[in-house]
């Protein structure tokens, strides 16, 4: 569930028992179908300031988008597969420059200044182009810059 441009969109999964899934939005009056997939199930979807779009993770690894022009929206369209069986989050970082992808077994970073999504297979500062800075406070803080 994830609201952005005054409406609210659920994703549901395995309708009926038929391995389908479809993604909902309400308007604040009616709801409507926006999506039918052969997804077995929606497992995650969030606003995206990154991209301008609302984004959804299906089982199976595939991310798709519905972007928005003029606080409208377009249609729904693939943008990238995650190799992963389950989606288990998709954010934004704090500024709207990246949107992070995490599945099960791989972890992909969309960079809105170049473009393009860029994959973290290994989760160490020694990765060329990711530089990683690691934050103590009452709690934790990772931040991520100057992607090449």
């Amino acid at each position: 569930m994830s609201s952005y441009k005054s409406n609210l969109f659920i994703g549901l999964g395995n309708q009926y028992g038929t391995s389908s899934s479809a993604i909902y939005k309400y308007d604040g009056i009616d709801w409507t179908q926006t999506l039918s997939s052969e997804f077995y199930n929606v497992e995650s979807i969030s606003a995206s300031t990154a991209r301008t779009s609302l984004v959804a993770g299906f089982r199976g690894g595939e991310i798709w988008e519905l972007p928005f022009v003029n606080s409208l929206p377009t249609s729904w369209r693939k943008i990238y597969t995650l190799d992963s069986d389950k989606i288990h989050a998709i954010t934004d970082d704090s500024t709207g420059n990246y949107l992070f992808l995490c599945g099960d077994s791989k972890a992909s970073i969309y960079i809105k200044s170049t473009d393009s999504f860029k994959s973290v297979t290994k989760f160490d500062k020694t990765i060329t182009g990711l530089n990683k800075t690691w934050s103590k406070y009452a709690t934790y803080a990772d931040s991520y810059r100057d992607w090449e």
